[in-house]
């Protein structure tokens, strides 16, 4: 049986066979696995996540950082693009 917030999560993925997660943090163990784990279990999809690596973060200005670690307006639009609606670059 699946729980509201797997519902939530996997409402629009049958019907673009993709799904993009962002967050302004770690990519490891965070909302985009369990997306995925959820997603690989009821309905298997194509899924990216955007979010810092493996790395250490620091401080600075808000924007700044966004942009250094490609989680950026821009850069959260052109990955939308190519993952979500397969568009190319």
């Amino acid at each position: 049986m699946k729980s509201r917030d797997e519902e939530g999560s996997l409402e629009s993925a049958p019907k673009r066979g993709r799904i993009l997660t962002v967050e302004e943090q770690t990519v490891l163990g965070t909302v985009g696995r369990a997306v995925a784990e959820v997603s690989g279990r009821i309905a298997p999809t194509e899924l990216d996540h955007v979010g810092l690596t493996d790395c250490f973060a620091e401080s600075g200005p808000h924007l700044e950082l966004l942009a250094k670690y490609n989680i950026s307006l821009g850069a959260i639009i052109s990955l939308e693009r190519r993952v979500v609606r397969g568009v190319s670059a």
